[in-house]
């Protein structure tokens, strides 16, 4: 059975809304006795309002009859012809299960596409709120949140357009009929817009047990069964976005806490793994768990949650695809930076011993992998979908930089990490200068949030006053730029680094720092 599997438009449907095909399809779809047409608004308020009172685990638990049976609610006034050919989505990508609500008839790709809200009531005449297309009716304060969120908050937070960022696309679709991610994402345009608003310092604290809104979610989760397969996806992606929440604010012990709890939850389930059962909703979530993994301070201490090689083949093996909304194209070197990470522990163990006859062939292993690690870095290349679909959608040229900065810095990591290479070193210094060059060349565009591991590694390899002092304006200026507050963490570590390494001779690991302040910093974000 396959949970949150949205059906599709019954075969013949075309695109296009000219063609005979499209005009057949509809007509079909229009007589199929499963297709109800309300005339009034009045009897689809009452069905509006028999499913408000229902948990998406009432919906879930009869999927065979929502897969086989499914009645969809249509608007005489409501146009078609923007619905995706069947087994497509969002630009006509194959990922299933996107398309069409079962409840609600409405093409969250449209939505998607928009760029900004609120919309017009007559893009969605079935919606009792006059601006958003979700069953849940909203306040005017409610709807300003969920604006501030969709225009301000997680359009940045990704990077990438919003017509093709799967994580966002994911969260719509799914707050349409579940009242606690609608909150989940109320809470964060809150959260974000509230501290927009508010000339006061921002506080270092816990920000989603702030809000109203992810008290009354997290209120719902505790009330809901979770060795339920059905309310997996929902949990999981309630913590997903609670954890991104924290991460946006520069929290740097909560967001960690909705992380474990995701690894639990896993576990109970089957473990990382389950996600594949999934489809399209679970390739989300199995993207965004491994990049927030890899990226995490205490990764580099007790290794990532599971192997680099279980997050390949779920995020990168089979199944429909999708373009990751916080990796982007760098995907294949975020694994590879993984593999580092965990060969760092491993290297630990071994670190502080004298190399001798019992155990040479182990020092020998680290170096041997670190020398594997470095030619994967070199030899990777952007995934060719990653690339066919940021060319049509994006400026491919600042991917591109992307992706040739996370190569630079992440040798550089391996070099310091491993091979144990001080910032001094000529080989170092002159990758530096081009990892510079990288990052003032992307600083201004949509990409400047994925910069904060790059900032960091930079910070870390930077000996000359001139470039540590250049490296705090660039912080301090997508600080100020973009408003989300974890780059100033970022800051407070290097200006420790750098009281400890005033001279660039001595390798000192970030992560040590952040374990010193009794932090957890996630350099995702």
């Amino acid at each position: 059975m396959k949970w949150l599997q949205n059906p599709e438009l019954p075969q013949g449907c075309d695109s296009d809304p000219a063609s005979e095909g499209f005009n057949n399809a509809t007509i079909e779809f229009f007589n199929d006795p499963n297709v109800e047409i309300y005339n009034n608004t009045e009897d689809l308020n009452v069905q509006m309002e028999e499913f408000d009172n229902a948990t998406i685990g009432d919906y879930n638990n009869s999927a065979n009859q929502v897969c086989n049976n499914t009645k969809y609610i249509v608007s005489p006034g409501m146009n078609l012809s923007g619905l995706n050919p069947p087994g497509t989505g969002m630009n006509g990508l194959p990922v299933s299960g996107m398309n069409l609500s079962p409840l609600i008839g409405f093409d969250v790709s449209q939505f998607m596409e928009s760029e900004a809200l609120p919309l017009s009531p007559e893009q969605f005449p079935l919606v009792p709120s006059p601006s958003l297309p979700i069953s849940h009716r909203l306040s005017p304060l409610e709807i300003a949140y969920f604006d501030y969120f969709h225009n301000n908050v997680c359009s940045r937070f990704s990077i990438v357009p919003n017509k093709i960022n799967t994580f966002l696309q994911a969260l719509v679709q799914l707050s349409i009929t579940d009242l606690a991610v609608l909150y989940c994402l109320l809470g964060w345009g809150q959260i974000m817009k509230d501290r927009h608003l508010s000339r006061t310092p921002h506080s270092s604290n816990s920000c989603t047990s702030e809000s109203e809104f992810t008290r009354k979610l997290l209120s719902i989760l505790a009330k809901r069964d979770k060795t339920n397969p059905s309310e997996l996806v929902l949990f999981l992606f309630c913590y997903a976005t609670l954890m991104c929440i924290e991460i946006s604010v520069g929290d740097t012990d909560e967001w960690s806490w909705y992380l474990t709890r995701s690894y639990n939850l896993l576990n109970t389930m089957g473990g990382y793994k389950v996600l594949s059962k999934y489809s399209h909703e679970g390739k989300v979530l199995a993207q965004n768990f491994a990049y927030f993994d890899i990226l995490a301070s205490q990764s580099n201490v007790n290794g990532t949650y599971y192997p680099v090689e279980d997050y390949n083949e779920i995020c990168c093996v089979g199944g429909s695809y999708s373009i990751d909304s916080m990796q982007g194209c760098i995907r294949p070197l975020i694994f590879i930076l993984g593999d580092v990470i965990n060969l760092i522990v491993q290297s630990k163990n071994i670190a502080s011993s004298e190399v001798n006859d019992e155990n040479w062939h182990l020092h020998n292993d680290v170096l041997v992998k670190a020398k594997e690690l470095e030619d994967r870095i070199d030899n990777a290349c952007i995934d060719a979908s990653d690339f066919k679909v940021l060319s049509e959608n994006d400026v491919i040229e600042n991917h591109y930089t992307l992706f040739a900065l996370y190569q630079m810095v992440i040798q550089l990591y391996l070099k310091h990490s491993l091979r144990r290479l001080p910032p001094v070193v000529p080989e170092i210094q002159l990758t530096l200068r081009k990892v510079n060059e990288c990052l003032l060349s992307l600083i201004d565009t949509s990409l400047a949030l994925s910069l904060s591991f790059p900032l960091l590694i930079a910070g870390i390899s930077a000996v000359r006053q001139s470039d540590r002092d250049e490296i705090l304006r660039k912080i301090n200026y997508i600080v100020e730029k973009q408003e989300f507050d974890n780059l100033t963490k970022v800051r407070r570590v290097l200006k420790e680094v750098w009281k400890i390494n005033a001279e660039g001779s001595l390798c000192v690991d970030w992560y040590k720092i952040t374990k010193k302040f009794g932090w957890r910093l996630n350099a995702g974000r």
